[in-house]
């Protein structure tokens, strides 16, 4: 895997890991959609709930949200591990 990405707004050089393009300032996001992090939450929310309701037991329901939470952001980290966004705001002067 190359060390370097190349940002398609102004074909800079950038190295991974870097949050900001140093030539366009485009802002460089990795991984996982914070989109799908709010998802992870609210599916857990509505399993520990359904969980606690189903048992009467409250604890139950923690437990199990505390696992869909570690494991749909494993699986998410696992699949979007070589996700890289390039988001540039133009401005008009």
């Amino acid at each position: 895997m190359s060390h370097h990405l190349i940002c398609p707004h102004c074909h800079h050089h950038v190295p991974r890991g870097v949050h900001i393009c140093r030539e366009c300032h485009a802002e460089i996001e990795y991984g996982t959609p914070p989109t799908l992090i709010l998802l992870v939450l609210m599916a857990a929310t509505f399993v520990g709930i359904e969980v606690s309701a189903l048992t009467a037991l409250p604890w139950l329901g923690i437990v199990a949200a505390a696992g869909v939470i570690g494991g749909l952001c494993a699986w998410f980290a696992r699949l979007f591990r070589n996700r890289v966004v390039f988001n540039r705001i133009y401005r008009m002067l």
